[in-house]
């Protein structure tokens, strides 16, 4: 057979070897080029799917900052609706009420056992120091703060001080101080110049409350539910004119009353857990909402306030969260007044 070529073991290339060459080049040049579009189309796929994952990422942000604007609008118009929170200091404390508005005035104060001492009743107050155990200034405070109160009022013309105690004999929410008649001090019955009369009713009670040793354990709705009465009770005011001011003074969250699932009365002597304390103070401030939105519901008592003043036991941090949901029913004032130093040996 005659070899393909120019020479002898030449190697030659013929028409046909050339077009299939050239085919097979535009072949090559093809799949590399379709190599090269896929890689490309690849890219364009993978930075689309990016594209979108930023926008399905902007979109959930732009979602919760929604979410967020809409939570801190709720905020602020909550805390346009709350009442304030002062911290008192010794030097401030008498001038925080709301002297123009208290003309009859309900004070319910708390005589359950923590307030004869300086520390609550907690596995803590075992082991302190003799001088921090009780007797305690706080009472003492109390009936200085009471009376402070009182003599600063310079539009007051009648007041009641409630007993806040864990209502075992049936007493708490009645008057500590004794009434001959009626249901305010100073007597309607009484005679004299009405300022004298004033000044002499809140000697009387300064000194009754000074002879009052507290004990037992707190009650708080059974306390409220009596002081609104002086609201709200035609048949028990009998024409006397009615409160437009309760200030409510305490030291810790009801450990006695009614709670879902908690006994009114624990036995005596036992230590209520933080959780039972939390359920009651929930009730109460169930019912004392409930409350006051009936009488917005219907037009009455619209310019009553709710007041609380806190004496809070070292380290608490439940009282004030309390103390501003009692109050905000009516926007009123909560105070935290500092307990005194403790002297006693």
């Amino acid at each position: 057979m005659k070899k393909r070529g120019t020479g002898e073991g030449g190697f030659g290339v013929s028409l046909l070897d050339l077009l299939c060459s050239t085919m097979g080049a535009v072949v090559l040049l093809i799949v590399l080029n379709n190599f090269r579009t896929t890689g490309d189309l690849r890219t364009a796929r993978a930075s689309v799917h990016k594209v979108r994952s930023q926008n399905q990422a902007m979109m959930q942000t732009s979602s919760a900052l929604e979410t967020q604007a809409e939570h801190f609008d709720e905020l602020a118009s909550r805390l346009t609706a709350s009442p304030t929170l002062v911290q008192a200091d010794r030097s401030s404390r008498l001038q925080l009420m709301p002297q123009g508005s208290m003309t009859n005035l309900v004070i319910i104060l708390d005589v359950s056992g923590s307030m004869s001492r300086y520390y609550p009743d907690t596995p803590k107050y075992s082991s302190l120091p003799a001088n921090l155990k009780e007797p305690g200034p706080k009472w003492q405070q109390s009936v200085r703060l009471v009376e402070k109160i009182l003599a600063t009022s310079a539009s007051l013309e009648h007041f009641v001080i409630l007993r806040l105690d864990d209502n075992r004999e049936g007493h708490c929410g009645e008057p500590l101080v004794p009434i001959n008649n009626g249901v305010w001090l100073p007597d309607n019955q009484q005679l004299g110049d009405e300022s004298f009369r004033l000044v002499k009713a809140i000697s009387r009670a300064v000194d009754a409350l000074g002879k009052i040793k507290p004990t037992g354990g707190s009650s708080h709705w059974e306390a409220i539910r009596q002081s609104f009465r002086y609201v709200d009770d035609d048949s028990f005011l009998r024409g006397e004119p009615a409160a437009d001011t309760i200030i409510l003074i305490t030291d810790g969250l009801p450990n006695h009353g009614d709670a879902p699932g908690e006994a009114t009365h624990p036995s005596a002597g036992s230590m209520v857990s933080a959780a039972s304390k939390n359920a009651r103070a929930a009730a109460v401030i169930e019912k004392v909402e409930n409350t006051f939105q009936e009488w917005q519901r219907v037009g009455k008592h619209t310019n009553v306030k709710f007041h609380v003043i806190c004496l809070p036991w070292p380290d608490d941090l439940e009282l004030q969260g309390f103390a501003l949901d009692l109050a905000r029913a009516s926007k009123g004032i909560v105070v935290s007044v500092p307990q005194e130093a403790n002297t006693s040996q």
